[in-house]
Parts: C-alpha cells; structure tokens; sequence
C-alpha cells in the first residue's frame, strides 16, 4: 500500500510530462505569464497553453505571444489591430488589457505567433520558475532514484 502512494506521485508527474510532450508535438505550448498586464483575464504566475500561428493568421482580439522588440522578452497582449506593412510584413498594434498604452511592431506574414488557446492553470508558473534551475534537477535525481528503487524493490521481491 506505501508503495502505491509513494508512485501515484511520480505517475501523475509522469502523466503531465506526456501531456505536455503531446501538446508540444501538435503545436501547443505551455507558457509562463510574467506580468499582470493581462488582468482580469490572466495574471502573473499563470501557465498558459499557447498554440503556434503564423502571423497573418492572427486577428484583432486575439491574445497573442510575440517577441517585444524593445524590451527583449516574450509578450501576451491582445491585439487590437493588424496592417500589411513594406516587404511581406504585417504591422501590428497590441495592448495588454491593464495597460493604458499600446504598441507597435511588425513580423513577416509567415512568422510564428502564440495565440492563447483558452487553458490556463492559475499561480502553476509560480511553481515552475521556483522550480527552475538546481531545485528542478535535484527533483528529477531524486525522483528517478525513489522510481529505480521501487522498480527494482518489485523485481526483487517477486
């Protein structure tokens, strides 16, 4: 009985890494809000699962992850408007919901956006960022050690 409550843990982590690896594979990508730029709709430390665009697909409304060329970090604003540009590029003005301010950048047309796909998992990023670097690895060491042991704890008593 321990032993099932001991992996029932590990299973479930097991199960999100597959989720996660799938939706990866059919272009839908888990993402960490950074700001609060989004309320009421999303907040800081929320995970969102973003699905991979190009650009000339997005439309005004949308809530798209783009590269803010100014301050070097991916963005989630919504869209507020969409214009052909010079060379195939599309001009686009965003603002995040809280913001009184918008902007303004440009991509090629087949460039790759993030559009929100509607999930998210409130507070999960802050888990996720704490969880970043030595604590993550020291995690995956120990788990992988109590999963051998339980492997082989079967093997061997069977």
């Amino acid at each position: 009985m321990r032993a099932r409550l001991a992996t029932a843990p590990l299973v479930l982590l097991v199960a999100a890494a597959i989720a996660v690896a799938l939706a990866a594979a059919a272009g839908v990508a888990p993402h960490v809000e950074l700001s609060d730029s989004m309320r009421p709709a999303l907040r800081a430390g929320d995970v969102v699962w973003l699905d991979r665009i190009a650009a000339r697909d997005a439309r005004p409304g949308d809530v798209v992850a783009f590269a803010d060329p100014e301050r070097g970090v991916v963005v989630l604003h919504r869209v507020e408007r969409v214009r052909a540009a010079a060379l195939g590029r599309l001009a686009f003005t965003t603002r995040g919901d809280a913001n009184a301010d918008s902007e303004t950048w440009a991509i090629d047309a087949a460039g790759d956006l993030g559009r929100y796909a509607g999930v998210r998992l409130p507070f999960a990023g802050r888990a996720v960022r704490a969880l970043q670097g030595p604590p993550l690895v020291a995690i995956a060491v120990l788990s992988g050690a109590l999963l051998a042991g339980l492997g082989l704890r079967r093997i061997w008593s069977a």
